[in-house]
């Protein structure tokens, strides 16, 4: 998994701030949020993580959105989730 560092996008100007419960301008933690942040970018269709593989974080979708995925029991991908920008993701393996 290759990723692409961005320019930090700073929490105090990002247009979905008030979309979500984790950004809500009373929320003390979000000037630690913003400071310890890493902003990457993937192309479409790269894996970002692996089912069963111990996640590294929480994700922020900032432009595009995410396919959250799972195998079936029958070997085939089962959509759970389509994560769409302004939506946060807690991945619990």
């Amino acid at each position: 998994m290759a990723f692409d560092h961005k320019k930090h996008i700073d929490c105090d100007y990002c247009d979905k701030r008030f979309t979500n419960i984790i950004c809500n301008p009373k929320n003390d933690s979000l000037g630690n949020i913003n400071k310890e942040k890493v902003c990457s970018q993937y192309k479409k269709g790269e894996v970002i993580f692996k089912e069963g593989s111990i996640p590294f974080g929480v994700f922020c979708v900032n432009f595009g959105k995410i396919k959250l995925t799972k195998q079936g029991i029958d070997g085939k991908e089962q959509i759970i989730r389509l994560i769409k920008e302004g939506d946060w993701a807690i991945v619990l393996c």
